[in-house]
């Protein structure tokens, strides 16, 4: 077979439905969906210095054959998020060019071949990108070392490391709400039940909404206030993040928990691909101290996957101990990397 690569500026340079079949196909997550890519490069989320879009074509068709974003970082660690640097790659102070976004927790080459030569062609096409930018290695960051890519990588000369995990909740076998309150350890199920209970009781309401300008901008500031704790508002951009939420397409879903106008919680979700992806939150915790926003709108996520027949509920990265107490387990990610 006859491959062809092309090197594009915009999403918009490929075809949506041609972009999201291949997504489809490859049973890749949100955050290869073309609407999510759009938002990201209206609304940027990251400092990156650069980005393209690498297609992997048969020559003589034009299928669509693979396809992966491609991000230049300087340095490839923008957020300082590992406290160790990764044997043999300086993160924190190298040029790098990698696949996917840091917000992605679950890189994925998504294809339509199986053909090592298809992936092999996107590679090489990578790494001469990464070249031309002046990178000092280039790969992938967040791939699940269970997927067929933490196996193939290695074989086209990239070395593994151990990122960090993430966490998911499978809901296959639960039918309603009380099957996965069943499935719990006790203490763990009566605390989860307490928080919904008291927050019933005090008047706390839990909506999925469709929000105006002002409630995307609210939620804006708990996420950064949330992650601001922690070190991290920068994770949630001020000038872009409300930009980025009110482009990001038919699949999100925007989870408020309040008391009257007060905004207590908000979770942003992504509903994609028979899996609602819990992505980003906030709670402030001042003005009900004996409830948990955290917990009242876990609990209504996990509710609502379970009613729209979510086989997974995706948990991202961090807070371990909350997630493994509440049913999720962690999946290892790797970075792939290759120097130039």
């Amino acid at each position: 077979m006859d491959l062809r690569v092309d090197i594009l500026e915009s999403i918009a340079e490929v075809d949506r439905e041609a972009w999201n079949g291949l997504v489809d196909t490859a049973g890749a997550p949100v955050f290869y969906d073309h609407d999510f890519l759009a938002a990201c490069e209206a609304a940027p989320l990251e400092p990156e210095v650069a980005r393209a879009y690498l297609a992997v074509r048969d020559a003589s068709s034009g299928d669509l054959l693979a396809a992966i974003p491609a991000y230049l970082y300087d340095p490839m660690d923008p957020y300082g998020d590992f406290s160790d640097e990764l044997p043999g790659f300086p993160m924190r102070a190298s040029r790098g060019v990698v696949s996917h976004l840091w917000h992605c927790y679950d890189t994925r080459v998504p294809a339509a071949s199986s053909r090592i030569e298809v992936l092999a062609a996107l590679c090489t096409a990578l790494q001469d990108l990464a070249r031309r930018w002046g990178a000092a290695c280039f790969g992938f960051l967040n791939v699940d070392a269970s997927r067929p890519e933490a196996d193939l990588l290695p074989r086209l000369g990239f070395e593994s490391r151990f990122l960090c995990d993430r966490f998911v909740l499978d809901l296959s076998a639960c039918r309603t709400i009380d099957d996965y309150l069943r499935a719990l350890r006790g203490d763990k199920r009566h605390e989860m039940t307490r928080q919904v209970r008291r927050a019933a009781d005090a008047g706390i309401e839990v909506s999925w909404q469709e929000p105006s300008l002002s409630d995307i901008e609210e939620m804006v500031s708990l996420c950064r206030a949330t992650a601001g704790r922690y070190g991290g508002e920068s994770y949630y951009p001020a000038a872009t993040f409300g930009r980025f939420l009110r482009r990001a397409g038919p699949t999100r879903r925007l989870l408020a928990v309040r008391s009257g106008p007060t905004l207590l919680g908000a979770i942003v979700c992504f509903l994609h691909g028979g899996r609602l992806h819990t992505w980003a939150g906030g709670a402030r915790y001042d003005l009900t101290p004996r409830i948990s926003p955290y917990y009242v709108g876990f609990y209504e996520a996990v509710r609502f996957a379970i009613d729209e027949r979510v086989d997974r509920l995706e948990g991202g990265r961090g807070n371990p101990r909350f997630k493994r107490r509440y049913g999720l387990q962690p999946l290892p990610l790797l970075a792939l990397l290759k120097r130039i």
